[in-house]
C-alpha cells in the first residue's frame, strides 16, 4: 500500500530567502515539489509500518534539508491522506476527510 503525504514548510523571518536552497535539499531527499505551492512539499512511502515512522522520515528530512540550506526557523506540518488509512482504522462511518498531522516547530527563540 502507498500513503501519499504532504509536507507544508514555512520558513520564517530571514530565512525565507533560502527557499531555494531548502527546495534543492528536499528534492535530494525525494521530495517532489511545485512553483504553485512554494510551500508544499509531496511523496509517497510504500508501506509504512504507521504513521509515526512517516512523521519521523518527514522530521528528519525537514531537518537535514534546513541544516544544508543554512535555515534555522521554520514551522512544518506533516499531512498523511486519510484514503491511506486502513479500513480497520477507520471509523464505522468511514469519514474520508481524515488525516494524521504532526507539527513541529525549529524556531525557538535563541
Amino acid at each position: 500500500m502507498w500513503v501519499d503525504v504532504s509536507l507544508l514548510v514555512t520558513l520564517l523571518g530571514d530565512d525565507r530567502v533560502r527557499r531555494a536552497e531548502f527546495t534543492r535539499a528536499m528534492r535530494r531527499r525525494g521530495w517532489n515539489h511545485s512553483s504553485e505551492s512554494p510551500d508544499t512539499y509531496r511523496v509517497a512511502f510504500s508501506e509504512p509500518d504507521n504513521d509515526e515512522e512517516v512523521v519521523q522520515v518527514c522530521t528528519r528530512d525537514v531537518q537535514d534539508s534546513a541544516y544544508v540550506a543554512g535555515v534555522s526557523r521554520y514551522q512544518a506540518t506533516c499531512l498523511i491522506a486519510a484514503d491511506s488509512i486502513s479500513a480497520s482504522d477507520a471509523d464505522s462511518d468511514d469519514d474520508a476527510s481524515r488525516s494524521t498531522r504532526s507539527d513541529y516547530d525549529d524556531a525557538s527563540p535563541a
